[in-house]
């Protein structure tokens, strides 16, 4: 192995110099003269490297670590901002329906509850009363001036009179709320909505507005 390319290149003998080597780096190291003085050079410095004192460390660096501040974690608001947020959304959404349905809640029954709490027309109830019966006419024996009567009594008279009729009629009842929510549920619900505004509130304060703080870097002192 006189060869050069034969030899081992710097950078495995630098390796070797903080190793054993191996039978087979050995024995090429017992035949080549050039390998093993380089390597033999290698390993001389690496001992000499080991035998110089540490060098002692900057005065700026063991300051610095005297005086460093200790680490401060961050505020929970800060930490769990994310699920405040998100709480704050949702508590927001359920106010505003929770309000909703309390103060829209009557307006929105069936037709079918609003005719009966109302009860009849007055004009219904007249319609029948202003027709003639004629039977009774009749048994009376004043069925020849009927047709007179009939005459003198047209469509406009008997509206009017249902007119007047109707005027003369209370209207408490069409003023009068048609459904109202039990007072439980109505205390219960209103409950609920400050609960709510009082959450959406604080979410707000500490989800979005308050800062957030960081760890603050004391300025390094020097002697």
């Amino acid at each position: 192995m006189t060869d050069r390319s034969s030899h081992l290149d710097e950078e495995r003998l630098a390796l070797l110099a903080s190793e054993e080597p191996d039978a087979e780096v050995s024995a090429h190291l017992a035949q080549c003269e050039f390998c093993r003085r380089r390597w033999q050079e290698y390993r001389a410095v690496r001992q000499a490297l080991r035998s110089l004192p540490a060098p002692p460390l900057p005065r700026d660096f063991a300051a610095a670590l005297n005086h460093a501040p200790p680490l401060r974690r961050a505020t929970w608001w800060w930490r769990y901002r994310t699920v405040l947020r998100a709480g704050t959304l949702l508590a927001a959404t359920l106010l505003v329906v929770l309000l909703s349905a309390v103060v829209a809640a009557p307006r929105f029954l069936p037709s079918e509850d609003r005719q009966t709490t109302l009860g009849p027309s007055p004009v219904a109830e007249l319609a029948p009363a202003a027709q003639p019966n004629t039977e009774e006419m009749r048994s009376a024996g004043i069925a020849s001036q009927t047709p007179a009567i009939l005459a003198s009594e047209t469509p406009s008279s008997t509206f009017a009179a249902a007119t007047e009729a109707t005027a003369k009629v209370p209207a408490t009842s069409e003023q009068e709320p048609v459904s109202e929510m039990p007072r439980t549920i109505r205390l219960l619900a209103w409950v609920g909505i400050v609960v709510l505004a009082f959450l959406t509130l604080a979410g707000f304060w500490f989800g979005f507005l308050l800062p957030a703080r960081r760890v603050r870097r004391f300025p390094v002192v020097r002697r």
